[in-house]
């Protein structure tokens, strides 16, 4: 539709708020879940060690990073659009 393009970009930002938040939320949730699971035993203890000053899941946001960010890196921009 012609003169809507300022609609069409209003959209595709929102769009990509939307999803950044939920990815956000998502892999913050999942250290947290993570973090709780090493405290029940079912996950190495080594991730219920929270962080001395901050009181985080320091370690476990580190593994999920590691283990999330090679995949983020093989996938190309072209597949996201």
């Amino acid at each position: 539709m012609t003169g809507y393009a300022w609609m069409a970009k209003f959209v595709t930002v929102a769009i990509l708020a939307g999803f950044s938040s939920v990815i956000l939320v998502m892999l913050y949730g999942q250290s947290r879940v993570f973090f709780s699971m090493s405290q029940d035993g079912l996950v190495p203890k080594i991730f219920s060690e929270p962080h001395p000053k901050f009181k985080t899941p320091w370690k476990v946001q580190y593994a999920v990073l590691c283990f999330h960010g090679p995949f983020r890196g093989v996938h190309s921009r072209r597949h996201c659009w």
